[in-house]
């Protein structure tokens, strides 16, 4: 469900209004939130 949730609300395009140094990770195997969708 989370994973759906990251597809529709894709956030990519407002990244760039990220002011602070920001560190997102996700990990190979993550079965919540895979990369492809991250």
């Amino acid at each position: 469900m989370l994973a759906r949730s990251a597809i529709k609300h894709n956030m990519q395009k407002e990244l760039h209004k990220i002011k602070a140094p920001t560190c997102i990770s996700w990990g190979k195997q993550d079965n919540v939130t895979p990369p492809e969708v991250a």
